[in-house]
């Protein structure tokens, strides 16, 4: 990939930057790529708890993982999640602009976020234990999409 990825428009993440749900910040790729440290780190917590076969850890660092990866994209963009719900807002922003592109990986983070919520603030009784092999695909759904978006940031333009 050598030429540059365009965002696709959206009036939803307009909406969001009138809102003030986005805010415009300094198009810094250096704190994107500490985002991508982050998020590696946080895959390997979650590889250490799959290790010891602790399934049910895995999904918030996955979470993590994948919330840190879309907020590399849009700090390379010049762009924050502000204000309460941000990290659902953070998913909801990068979904709209690059879901053609990272759609699969992106409902695995949409899913795990879900879960991590539901764990965090119970609306029901406890949630099965989740599978190794369930567990399993989301690592692998999770590094590729760090992967994936690590592999985009040089390609991002400043959000017009």
């Amino acid at each position: 990939m050598s030429e540059v990825v365009e965002p696709r428009k959206s009036r939803t993440v307009e909406d969001m930057i009138r809102k003030g749900r986005l805010v415009r910040v300094s198009h810094d790729t250096q704190l994107a790529a500490v985002h991508i440290e982050r998020a590696r780190g946080r895959l390997r917590s979650a590889q250490r708890a799959f290790d010891a076969h602790d399934y049910t850890e895995c999904a918030s660092p996955l979470w993590d993982a994948a919330r840190l990866s879309c907020a590399a994209i849009l700090q390379t963009e010049g762009l924050r999640a502000n204000g309460e719900g941000h990290h659902a807002t953070t998913l909801d922003a990068v979904t709209e602009q690059f879901g053609h592109l990272l759609s699969q990986w992106l409902r695995t983070a949409r899913r795990l976020r879900a879960e991590r919520r539901e764990d965090q603030y119970p609306t029901r009784a406890l949630l099965p234990e989740p599978s190794a092999q369930d567990t399993k695909e989301d690592i692998e759904s999770v590094t590729a999409l760090v992967n994936g978006v690590q592999e985009l940031l040089p390609h991002l333009p400043r959000y017009h």
